[in-house]
This record gives C-alpha cells, sequence and structure tokens, in this order.
C-alpha cells in the first residue's frame, strides 16, 4: 500500500469518527462468521448507528483498525483509556496502539472496586461486540470476567470493535435466541447483557433530550474486516 492510499484510507477513518458524514458504498466481501451467510450491508448499518447519534467506520484490515483507534485517540485527546481482555482485541494489537499513543492503559486485572473507580476515570472505553443488530444498529455486550460491564459505561467515549467474533443478527427477533445461547454450562446467564443503540441519552426532564447522563457521549463502532 502506498502512502498516498494509507493517508487516504486514514483520514476517511478519521472523518467518520469525528463525526463527519460517512459516505455510502458497495458493500464489501465479509469476515468470516458462521451466523452470515452473505456479506453484511455496512452502508445500511451506518446509516442506522449514525441516525441514533453514533458513528461508524468500516476498517478493511487490522491496521486500518489499529489506525481508527489512533484517530479517535487524536480526534477526544484521549489520555487514559480501559480495555477488554478479548481475543479480538489483543489479536488487533490495540493496547500497543494506545501505549504508542501515549495513552495510559488500565486492564480489568485488579479488584472490583479498583477496577470501577479506574474506570470511571479513563476517557475511552474500548470493547468488542458480541453481537450487533443490523436492523437497528444495536451493539450487545455482554459482562464476563475481564469484560466488564464499566467499561462500556464509565468513559465518556465508548469504541465497540465489531470483529469476526461477533454475531450478526439480521433483525430485533434474532436477539432471543442468541441470548438463550449465552448460557454457561449451569444454565445462568451472562452477569449483565447491555443492548447499546446510539450513546447514552434521555428526555424525562421537559422531553428534553440530554446525552450522556448515564453512559457515554460518544458511541464509535468500528467493523473490522479480517482477513486471517
Amino acid at each position: 500500500m502506498s502512502d498516498e492510499s494509507r493517508e487516504r484510507i486514514l483520514s476517511a477513518l478519521e472523518d467518520a469518527l469525528a463525526g463527519a458524514p460517512v459516505t455510502s458504498g458497495p458493500a464489501a466481501p465479509a469476515f468470516p462468521a458462521a451466523n452470515q451467510a452473505s456479506a453484511p450491508d455496512w452502508p445500511a448499518l451506518s446509516r442506522e448507528i449514525t441516525a441514533s447519534g453514533g458513528r461508524f467506520a468500516l476498517a478493511r484490515s487490522a491496521a486500518e483498525a489499529r489506525g481508527a483507534l489512533a484517530s479517535l485517540v487524536k480526534a477526544f485527546g484521549v489520555r487514559r483509556a480501559v480495555l477488554w481482555d478479548h481475543p479480538a482485541l489483543a489479536r488487533l494489537g490495540l493496547a500497543d496502539t494506545l501505549a504508542k499513543a501515549g495513552v495510559e492503559v488500565v486492564l480489568p486485572d485488579q479488584g472490583p472496586a479498583e477496577f470501577k473507580e479506574a474506570a470511571a476515570e479513563c476517557d475511552l472505553g474500548v470493547t468488542g461486540a458480541d453481537a450487533v443488530i443490523l436492523e437497528s444498529g444495536t451493539v450487545v455486550v455482554a459482562a464476563r470476567p475481564g469484560q466488564e460491564r464499566a467499561t462500556s459505561l464509565f468513559p465518556p467515549v465508548h469504541l465497540a470493535l465489531v470483529t469476526r467474533e461477533t454475531a450478526l443478527l439480521p433483525a430485533i427477533p434474532d436477539l432471543g435466541p442468541w441470548l438463550e445461547a449465552q448460557r454457561d454450562a449451569s444454565g445462568r446467564p451472562p452477569s449483565a447483557i447491555h443492548c447499546i443503540t446510539g450513546p447514552s441519552s434521555t428526555a424525562d426532564i421537559e422531553l428534553v433530550k440530554v446525552r450522556g447522563v448515564h453512559g457515554p457521549t460518544t458511541l464509535a463502532v468500528v467493523a473490522v474486516e479480517e482477513n486471517a
């Protein structure tokens, strides 16, 4: 890849994550997914996410995913970030990307009270997406050891990575069977499951919509097409 092409791609990702309009293009070949027979309609998913106030970018490689994260750090002046312990995030090398950008990385390897306190002081929370509901642009995250719910709730900016581990659910009714499949061997579900459609917002007070009352003010979703 030439330097010119690389700069063009990263510039497009930075524009998308900074809130610029996303230009719809043809759907690209998707990463392998057992529950997805054909390529996802990324432009349609982008429209749903942005319509809810979120930000979307398509990364066609792991390198572009790292570039998208670096662009997000730059756009929001991130100094401290909390990161899930997740195979996709490790495979993409996101902790190293944050470290190279001078960002202090908080990992979920401490006690619950200490971790919550540390997460509350972070500018950015980076998670995987356990599932995405394509028709509504809803990101579904489940809390598990090393993948604590505070990561997507406490920092003002939440970045969710859609990877080959992510279940792509066509419509809301498909969520029920997926949720049932999340039970462990003893039949217990995850301690918490969050369905996130856009940034946190409420209109409880005189129907005036306010963001960030119950969670992040910014939701960024990066779909990563991996070759391996």
